[in-house]
């Protein structure tokens, strides 16, 4: 059973059934704040929900006409805002006939007892916990719509409000565990401090709610269950490349918002069509993890599998037009028709953005991110790959920016003075440099200027020694360091065909119509790729893996970069996340580097905070303060995958998910909470929470048997690390993976929450 199913089953046996009136009895009103909202619309129909005796769902945040003769289910957070407006419904005249309140988590003391001395308290006949504080995205991805955590986290000197942010979250977590009917084991990446005090937070959470439910995580396979807690720090160059599977880049490049895809079917009687991209959508689901090459073949594939249960219907569309023509002569099948039609749509649009500059992109981002270029050669000049990207004045801010924090990163730093010479070179402005300089506050290594004195001892050693001897002086002391830890060994040396046939076959235009949504989709997306996004993305796998696509190493990264960042066409987005990809294979460069290749991009400095601002998720960006020591974990080679040059880049979460299964993980940067090892019993507490409100024994433990390993990323989560995860899933089962975070982010999402790190919140 799915996360969705398992949360919309729950909303509907615990929270809207048992309050169903007789039929001829009468209804009863849904009202919802905007979480609970989300989470309902996520996972339930409205059908269903009228179906179970629900006349009319209410915003409570919005004015509502007194509906006196009718009881009310409050479906509300347990926040300060929701309670208040409860009570006032209440207050001056009753909005309702009376009140059953469902809290999606435990309720503060506090607001609890306000709730209790108020006007509203007499009218309420159910106050419950249903345990359901995040939204479930998708059947393995959740999300606790927290945007503000990541500014919070990261850089908490200049926010308010970091504890009750932390204890928010926990409270949320453990309801994500909860409602999964787990009681995991704790892990969390030991080299970001913050990670231990939220895991703490968490692990309380969730002994109170294994406090309530005995039975929560019982079973020999749950046993096994861990939750992981990760910064976004870990990898900062999986959310700056320019992804080519389908559902990353839609996201991506086609300015999907919530969920909905907007696009023209095109021809003499062209209309917008708006088409929401979920899981009710089975062809999405086929073709959202797939590589762009391959989404037209599958989007056709689908519709002859179709066409072949239709008598005397033949399918043999390969366009937009094709499938157009197809739905006008079959309208009895528009629906399904319209359904491939948008994924034709999808899959043309990210070719031609591919083809219109995103390819150059791309080969430069993946040399600098793997350091191997695609003929398998190590990157020598990774700025030589840059340049001609950086001075486009085509390539997009964002892209240069993407280019130059890609760069910073696998440099582990560069000095300010060449982060400045970076920007300067790509032309963006100074005030963006702190859209890269803000990524040290996520324990990257940015800048690495040093001083030099007498409070680094390593100097004090060498400094007055002959030029000769200082190497072996270092190797000495790297060897000497080495000594010192256990398992540590330095040895460092077409629409129109379309068209066509939906006019000629009137009589399938409903199935046309589903198909043609589909082709819209697939052919859109393909469209994209072929309008740059393929010289894109060759660029970015180089950069990113460090390996070409020929399996040689990537020697001159820059000379890769250097077409795409002066390329006018190329978008700023695209160059920032170059240039991002390029700092990150370099693990950091200088500021004046740094500055160079903004400059040489054309960027603005203004820009240059988008890279900067890495800093702050622990990256390693300018180093001219030096370079913080980062651990990187070991990447697992993958010669059975298929590879294609501008995807070599497999995010470093899908190599800690499957380590964290096999038992592989490093334990010292990635250590058990003490006490909350695997296989390790758990003593239940007498429960201190309202014992009325407590759930029937087993309830939790019924969905499925095999473990679950649950992934929580503080600072957004990349479409291609929810990829990953259902990949991983397939690949080790019994074993599922439920992967979330505080928000799913974009490459663009992630420069601008970059951009926006150091700068103060509105409370």
């Amino acid at each position: 059973m799915s996360l969705k199913q398992i949360v919309g089953n729950k909303l509907l046996n615990e929270v809207i059934r048992p309050l169903k009136k007789p039929e001829g009895k009468g209804w009863n009103a849904l009202v919802v704040d905007r979480l609970s909202m989300r989470m309902l619309s996520a996972c339930c129909k409205m059908h269903n929900i009228m179906e179970d005796g629900i006349t009319i769902v209410e915003d409570l945040a919005k004015r509502r006409e007194p509906l006196p003769s009718l009881e009310a289910i409050y479906l509300i957070a347990p926040t300060k805002e929701s309670i208040d407006r409860l009570i006032a419904d209440y207050t001056v005249r009753n909005q309702y006939k009376c009140a059953h309140v469902f809290f999606t988590e435990a309720c503060p003391d506090t607001l609890f007892s306000e709730l209790s001395r108020s006007a509203a308290a007499r009218h309420i006949k159910t106050l419950k916990e249903i345990n359901i504080a995040f939204t479930p995205y998708e059947s393995q991805v959740y999300t606790l719509d927290s945007p503000d955590t990541y500014f919070l986290y990261y850089n908490a000197q200049k926010q308010g409000g970091l504890t009750s942010n932390l204890e928010r979250i926990a409270e949320q977590l453990a309801t994500v565990c909860a409602t999964l009917g787990e009681y995991p084991s704790l892990r969390y990446r030991a080299d970001f401090e913050r990670n231990v005090e939220l895991g703490h937070l968490v692990e309380q959470k969730l002994d109170a709610y294994k406090a309530d439910d005995p039975t929560m995580g019982e079973g020999a396979d749950k046993a096994r269950s861990q939750l992981l807690i990760i910064d976004r720090g870990f990898d900062a160059v999986t959310p700056l490349l320019h992804e080519l599977t389908l559902q990353a880049m839609c996201y991506d490049l086609l300015g999907i918002e919530n969920d909905v895809y907007r696009y023209e079917t095109g021809g003499n009687d062209s209309v917008e069509k708006e088409v929401l991209l979920d899981e009710n959508d089975d062809l999405w689901v086929d073709t959202r993890h797939k590589h762009i090459a391959v989404v037209s073949q599958e989007v056709t594939k689908g519709l002859k599998k179709f066409s072949d249960t239709k008598a005397g219907f033949k399918a043999d569309a390969k366009s937009i037009k094709d499938l157009s023509m197809m739905i006008k002569k079959m309208p009895q099948h528009q629906k399904e028709l319209n359904k491939f039609s948008t994924h034709f749509h999808l899959a043309e649009e990210c070719m031609r953005q591919y083809q219109s500059g995103v390819d150059k992109l791309c080969k430069v981002e993946q040399d600098l991110a793997t350091q191997i270029d695609a003929e398998g050669e190590r990157v020598r000049d990774p700025m030589k790959l840059m340049v001609p990207l950086l001075i486009d004045p085509v390539v997009k801010t964002e892209d240069r920016l993407r280019l130059i924090l890609l760069y910073i990163l696998s440099k582990n730093g560069i000095t300010d003075e060449n982060l400045n010479k970076l920007l300067q070179h790509a032309n963006i402005a100074m005030a963006e440099k702190e859209t890269i300089t803000n990524a040290a506050l996520l324990g990257l290594n940015i800048t690495t200027d040093v001083l030099l004195d007498e409070n680094d001892d390593l100097w004090v050693d060498t400094r007055h020694k002959h030029i000769a001897v200082v190497s072996q002086e270092v190797t000495k002391g790297l060897k000497k360091f080495s000594d010192t830890k256990a398992g540590f060994k330095a040895d460092a040396k077409s629409i129109k065909d379309l068209s066509m046939m939906i006019k000629k076959m009137p009589q399938h235009q409903k199935e046309l119509n589903k198909f043609s949504t589909h082709f819209h989709l697939a052919e859109e997306c393909m469209r994209q790729y072929q309008s740059g996004v393929d010289k894109l993305c060759k660029v970015e796998q180089d950069l990113a893996t460090q390996i070409d696509a020929e399996g040689e190493r990537v020697r001159d990264p820059m000379k890769l970069m250097v077409p795409l960042l002066i390329d006018p066409v190329v978008k700023t987005e695209d160059r920032l996340r170059l240039i991002l990809l390029y700092i990150l294979s370099k693990n950091g460069i200088t500021d004046e580097n740094l500055n160079k290749l903004l400059q040489h991009a054309n960027i603005a400095m203004a820009e240059k905070e988008t890279i900067t601002n890495a800093a702050l998720l622990g990256l390693n960006i300018t180093t001219d303060q030096g370079r913080k020591k980062v651990w990187t974990p070991a990447r697992k080679e993958r010669p059975n995958e298929q590879v294609y040059q501008s995807s070599r880049w497999v995010p470093v979460l899908k190599d800690i998910m499957e380590d964290a299964i096999d038992d592989k993980l490093d334990t010292k940067h990635f250590p058990f909470l003490a006490g909350r090892q695997i296989n390790q019993p758990f003593r239940a507490p007498t429960s201190a929470r309202y014992g009325q409100w407590h759930k029937e024994r087993g309830q939790q433990a019924q969905y499925r048997s095999g473990p679950r390993l649950i992934v929580f990323v503080i600072g957004g989560l990349t479409y291609s690390e929810m990829r990953a995860a259902y990949e991983v899933t397939q690949a080790k089962k019994p074993w599922e993976i439920i992967i979330g975070s505080d928000q799913i982010i974009t490459p663009e999402k992630f420069l601008t929450n970059l951009r926006d790190l150091n700068k103060p919140r509105e409370q």
